[in-house]
């Protein structure tokens, strides 16, 4: 039996569906953006981050099929940028706290 698609006339357009797809690229660049002002603040990564949203930031760049970067490319995304800057942040914070054993049992 052949299997047979049948259009549905109140698909959205392709325009339209890029229209939605801008729309929450940028609304996730300003969520980003936004942690990112807060964390070099001087905010706790912790408390800004949403890991729930931002895990919705990474399975929106895989299911766009963004895999890498091209070093090649001369142009980044936004996207990309605030993604960067937060995970560099996070890096330096971590750098900074100290993770020694006599800290734990320190008397106090």
């Amino acid at each position: 039996m052949a299997l047979l698609s049948k259009g549905n006339k109140n698909s959205a357009t392709e325009d339209e569906v890029g229209l939605l797809h801008a729309l929450v690229t940028k609304i996730f660049a300003k969520k980003l953006g936004y942690w990112m002002k807060l964390i070099e603040e001087g905010g706790d990564p912790d408390l800004i981050v949403d890991m729930k949203q931002l895990n919705n930031v990474i399975k929106f760049i895989g299911d766009n099929g963004i895999v890498c970067q091209d070093p090649a490319a001369s142009t980044n995304s936004e996207l990309g940028a605030n993604i960067r800057d937060i995970k560099a942040a996070q890096e330096a914070r971590l750098k900074s706290v100290s993770f020694r054993e006599e800290d734990d049992y320190a008397e106090g």
